[in-house]
């Protein structure tokens, strides 16, 4: 299912059932402004500090927006900007840090 209140924790549950979160952040803009439609990245993995990420357009620059490159394999993208770009909400036409707020596929497994 479509959540639209997904934060960190939501994202391991998934991992640690053994199923990949697509996600869908603002990849435009610097991170403390971010802007556009948005993009979607999969989410396979995670550590500490970081989601471990596929990211179909490449490699995203976290703090100035835009992409590095166009390998984005197994790419650790940090809680620290990534989530900025994650979980967000649009105020006036702009999008603010929005911890719980991050938009996320749910998948069960069969039973």
């Amino acid at each position: 299912s479509m959540v639209m209140h997904a934060d960190f924790s939501t994202i391991e549950k998934q991992i640690d059932r053994g199923i990949p979160v697509p996600c869908g952040f603002i990849h435009k803009g610097p991170v403390n402004a971010p802007y556009g439609n948005g993009h979607w990245l999969c989410v396979i993995g995670y550590t500490d500090k970081a989601v471990v990420v596929h990211d179909p357009n490449g490699d995203l620059d976290l703090v100035g927006g835009g992409y590095l490159s166009s390998d984005g394999q197994g790419l650790l993208y940090s809680h620290k900007n990534f989530g900025r770009r994650w979980m967000v909400s649009k105020v006036n036409g702009s999008y603010i840090y929005a911890p719980g707020n991050g938009w996320a596929m749910l998948a069960e497994l069969p039973e």
